[in-house]
């Protein structure tokens, strides 16, 4: 389809003309022939068959014609209504931008009926190349979200007894034909069959109790206890892994403060020496491994600043564990614990550290907390698969379906090697990745952008970007915000840059918004060919869950992002007000001339309506057909 083609003419009685369309289309112009040189036309558009709202256009009357020119705005039915009754010939000319069409044979590859019987948060990544657009014969690795398994019954739909869901699963697809033959889908089992989630939360913070990893952690609402010993130490020694070499300037103390029982602060480490290392291996007494005197403290602000002046990966805190002289005394007599509730990083250049690995040789308390992995986008770094995944737990005060909260992101590190995943060798961290204060919501990894040369030869800079999304309180919708990192150093979250609207930061809070009304799962694409070529494509649902899959076009990978395009209706959600359709994203590498393959997940907030119907929870696929100019 060019610019400008005709995709629709008929004569009709100009009173109330309908026009129907094949899909919501830019519209360039409507042609009335012969001309109205007077009175009012009304036009008006649906985006979803129902729903109607005016169009602005520009009128030109000709000797034999009325143009109505609507510069793209879009439609997939018109309706004409005028002050007048006339017979005339309608005729509508297309403009430019994208059009979407449903892909059903690939929507039809996850309509299965017995093990994997639905998801939703379908991510791609290709293993055998760049993420570039129309790759030849991929091997795809597919990560989703929460999964049923079970059966389907093929009369009924109804989800047969018993099933489950996992909160992720995954499948390896080779080739880019949608066939059930080419699609195999992993999941973690034992011994004795019984499905789990491929990958479950290991993290230090994935833990409660009174953690080392509490001292650095990025809690950016100052909630945490802090560290705790065990009663009665032998030695105190805290190790911390700055992930790089860094030159510090100084290290700020906070010591042990409960604000409802503040006299616990006696339990404050009173003095410590310092060691520090390159390789974790050889380390060197700093300043002779003199004792440094660490405040009481009488408020969560209070610290304690230690000048360092060393450059270092790694450094190590000796405490000295004697009641009165390594602590304030303990909480009551006697008491034999020694904690600490923050300490913080500052290098040279001014940047607080917040990816520091902190470990102990005794703690008062470790639990597994109950939590678990909704899975965001991940991306193939020479022999690596990285994920960042939210960690989410449980909420009994939230509504049916959204009965959990969001409390981090972490990152998971998959090996690759000789074309197989190395599952048993799976690393995961803990990150910095996701500010929350005052309500303030803003979690990252929810796209990842590979635009090194390899994976965008027209206007790639060689930088990973990772996207995220903002929540104000209150707001009615969701920002996209960025960061990026040069791909040997995507582990190493302290290197990572966020955008500010104008220059790259180390500090999260600055990430400014690019783009309003994302959702939390979404693409962003380069541009290889037409017009467009060299910018880049979002494709998101507006407001998460409208039901329109929209598109941005950006002239940089943190924009300015243009106009937003509502470019497919999910009617799927028409069904029964239950269903919500939601997180559309595209998948380049698996696209085809025929257009860039696009996702939404589709689901209910009714647990018995998806029990009752096992066709609704499962990924839908359209095209994203570019227009041609010419």
């Amino acid at each position: 389809m060019k610019r400008g083609d005709m995709i629709y003419q008929e004569k009709k009685t100009i009173k109330t003309a309908v026009i129907e369309l094949e899909t919501i289309l830019p519209i360039d112009s409507i042609r009335l022939q012969p001309a109205l040189p007077t009175g009012s036309i009304l036009v008006e558009s649906s985006l979803n068959t129902k729903d109607f709202y005016p169009l602005d256009y520009e009128r030109m009357d000709h000797d034999e014609y009325t143009e109505l020119k609507l510069h793209n705005q879009r439609a997939h039915i018109l309706r004409l209504t005028a002050d007048r009754t006339d017979d005339v010939e309608i005729t509508v000319r297309v403009g430019s931008g994208y059009y979407a069409v449903r892909d059903e044979a690939f929507t039809s590859l996850f309509e299965r009926k017995a093990g994997w019987v639905g998801s939703d948060g379908i991510y791609s990544i290709n293993l055998t190349g760049p993420d570039v657009y129309d790759e030849d014969q991929p091997t795809t690795l597919f990560c989703f979200g929460d999964t049923f398994f079970g059966s389907v019954d093929g009369g009924s739909k109804k989800r047969l007894s018993p099933h489950l869901m996992v909160n992720n699963s995954f499948a390896v697809f080779k080739g880019k034909a949608p066939d059930p033959e080419h699609i195999e889908f992993i999941v973690k089992t034992d011994d004795k069959g019984h499905y789990d989630s491929l990958i479950l939360p290991q993290t230090p913070l994935s833990h409660v109790g009174t953690l080392a990893d509490y001292l650095t952690s990025a809690d950016y609402e100052d909630q945490h206890p802090g560290w705790l010993s065990a009663y009665n130490p032998e030695a105190i020694e805290l190790t911390f892994d700055l992930r790089d070499r860094y030159d510090i300037k100084e290290i700020h103390v906070y010591n042990y403060f409960l604000p409802d029982e503040p006299h616990t602060a006696n339990r404050g480490l009173k003095v410590v020496s310092l060691q520090t290392s390159t390789d974790g291996k050889t380390w060197q007494a700093f300043q002779d491994g003199r004792w440094h005197v660490i405040e009481r403290a009488n408020a969560l602000s209070d610290y304690t600043v230690i000048p360092f002046k060393v450059t270092a990966r790694y450094v190590r805190l000796i405490g000295h564990p004697v009641v009165g002289e390594g602590n304030y005394g303990g909480a009551i007599p006697s008491e034999t614990l020694f904690g600490l509730r923050k300490v913080r990083f500052i290098t040279t250049t001014g940047q607080v550290l917040r990816n520091v690995q902190a470990t102990a040789n005794t703690e008062f308390h470790r639990a597994k907390a109950s939590n678990w992995y909704w899975m965001q986008d991940g991306i193939k770094i020479k022999d690596a698969i990285y994920y960042l995944p939210l960690l989410v737990e449980p909420d009994e005060t939230k509504p049916e379906g959204f009965k959990f909260h969001v409390s981090g992101v972490c990152m998971i590190k998959i090996p690759y090697r000789s074309g197989q995943l190395v599952w048993d060798q799976l690393e995961q961290l803990d990150t910095s990745l996701y500010y929350r204060k005052n309500g303030f919501d803003m979690p990252f990894g929810a796209a990842i952008l590979d635009n090194t040369v390899e994976s965008n030869p027209v206007s790639g800079d060689g930088y990973i970007y990772i996207y995220g999304y903002a929540s104000k309180p209150n707001a009615p919708c969701r920002d996209l915000v960025v960061a990026r990192v040069l791909p040997e150093k995507f582990e190493i979250i302290d290197q990572w840059r966020f955008y500010n609207g104008t220059e790259w930061t180390h500090e999260i809070a600055d990430a400014a918004p690019l783009l309003s009304h994302v959702s939390c799962e979404l693409s962003v694409s380069p541009i290889l060919e037409g017009a467009d070529r060299g910018k880049y494509l979002a494709v998101f649902m507006y407001d998460v869950n409208s039901g329109y899959v929209a598109y941005s076009i950006g002239e940089t990978p943190y924009g300015p992002f243009g106009p937003i395009h509502k470019v497919f209706y999910a009617s799927e959600q028409d069904r029964d007000p239950r269903i919500y359709t939601y997180n559309a994203k595209a998948h380049p590498h698996l696209s085809a001339p025929n257009g860039l393959l696009v996702s939404y997940n589709v689901n209910t907030f009714s647990d018995l309506l998806n029990a009752s119907d096992g066709t609704i929870y499962h990924p839908r696929f359209i095209r994203l057909v570019r227009i041609h100019e010419e």
